[in-house]
């Protein structure tokens, strides 16, 4: 089966987001570290006066690669994240559904999507639930005609 790609970067934005915020933590904490850490290791040495200018140098050039690499950071980690969420969205929106008593087509994931165990876990569930109801519709419907049969009876 051929799935369409996505149209949407962010499926679901709490957790989307907050993958996206966190790696940029980490990130730019490590850039610091990098960038930082020789400037404070002269200061040590050599003093606090000759290191100002070396400081603004220093983090005025880790601006342009921050500039230019967290957002494409960011939009990686929402494009992978899609990978993960996108299926349990998907998840979510079918138990929704299930729940509704609606009928459920089985589920596939997009090739490159995690957790395909899941679809079909999930898809066995689903033909245990609906097989369930379709016998329990079937009671009804004939306990339905028993008591129909004998009230005609009755009326006999």
């Amino acid at each position: 089966m051929k799935f369409p790609s996505r149209k949407q970067v962010l499926v679901d934005h709490k957790v989307q987001w907050t993958l996206v915020r966190r790696v940029c933590m980490y990130w730019l904490s490590c850039v610091a570290v990098v960038k930082l850490m020789p400037v404070f290791l002269s200061m040590l040495t050599m003093g606090l006066a000759v290191e100002v200018s070396t400081t603004t140098q220093y983090v005025l050039s880790m601006l342009i690669p921050v500039a230019i690499f967290l957002p494409l950071i960011a939009y990686d980690v929402m494009r992978i994240s899609n990978q993960f969420v996108g299926p349990l969205y998907r998840l979510r929106r079918n138990m929704r559904e299930l729940t509704a008593g609606e009928t459920i087509a089985p589920i596939q994931f997009r090739p490159d999507d995690f957790w395909h165990d899941f679809a079909d876990e999930f898809n066995a569930l689903v033909r245990e639930v609906q097989s369930l109801r379709d016998n329990n519709t079937s009671t009804v419907t004939c306990e339905e005609d028993e008591s129909a049969e004998s009230l005609v009876a009755a009326t006999v």
